[in-house]
């Protein structure tokens, strides 16, 4: 009993992440994880290389009634706007971490990317 698996796509590829920090419940049943800061939770995987004008798209099949975002970077954490599930990436060289706040009726889950701007 666990929230949906998204599917992250840049320019029709698909990128990994990790789901971190999430709450689900179904037929009278609880579930719940706890996992690190999303920076510690994605700091041993290999960042997801992006070029300019980049596209984060964001798929899932149980579509969330919300979904948020933020990017964290050496400069602070920002929020960043999702249109039509979709996320524009930035074009300045840097390494940036995205995270994605979902929730449905029956919970939410957090999920961290990984990106490296060259």
């Amino acid at each position: 009993m666990e929230p949906p698996e998204p599917t992250f796509t840049v320019d029709g590829e698909e990128v990994s992440y990790k789901r971190g920090t999430y709450s689900w419940s179904n037929d009278n049943r609880v579930a719940s994880a706890n996992s690190p800061a999303p920076s510690n939770l994605v700091e041993d995987m290999d960042n997801n290389i992006i070029s300019s004008n980049a596209e984060l798209e964001i798929t899932f099949d149980d579509e969330p009634s919300k979904m948020e975002s933020e990017v964290l970077q050496n400069s602070g954490n920002n929020l960043v706007s999702i249109t039509n599930n979709t996320i524009t990436l930035p074009n300045e060289p840097n390494n940036y971490i995205y995270v994605i706040y979902a929730s449905w009726e029956q919970g939410d889950a957090i999920y961290a990317i990984p990106f490296a701007f060259n």
